[in-house]
C-alpha cells in the first residue's frame, strides 16, 4: 500500500495539471512576498514564492543564515490564508551577495 501512495504521490506531482496548480494561487505568493519583503529582519531577494490553491506556499532560494530561513517560515505562516509552507531554501552563511548594505 506504501509503494502505491508514493507512486500516486510521485506520478501526481510531475502532471502538468499539479505544476498548474503549484502556480494557482498568484494572489497569495504576492501577499506571503510582500510580507516577507516588508521584514527588516530578512534579506528576501532571493527567496520565491509560489502558492497552490488551497493556501499551501512554497518557498525556495536562497537564504543568508538559519535565522533567515525560520524568519521566512514565520512571515510566510502569518499569512492568515497560509495552511502549510514547503520550504526548499539554501542556506549560504557568508555569502556576500545575500549581505545586507546599511547606509
Amino acid at each position: 500500500m506504501f509503494g502505491a501512495v508514493l507512486c500516486l504521490y510521485g506520478c501526481s506531482a510531475t502532471s502538468p495539471e499539479a505544476n498548474a496548480d503549484r502556480q494557482g494561487d498568484p494572489q497569495l505568493a504576492a501577499r506571503v512576498k510582500d510580507a516577507l519583503a516588508g521584514d527588516e529582519r530578512l534579506y528576501s531577494a532571493h527567496i520565491e514564492v509560489t502558492a497552490e490553491h488551497g493556501g499551501v506556499v512554497h518557498l525556495s532560494g536562497v537564504v543568508g543564515s538559519v535565522d533567515d530561513l525560520n524568519q521566512a517560515r514565520r512571515d510566510a505562516g502569518a499569512i492568515a490564508e497560509v495552511r502549510a509552507i514547503v520550504e526548499d531554501l539554501e542556506i549560504e552563511e557568508g555569502n556576500a551577495g545575500l549581505a545586507r548594505t546599511t547606509l
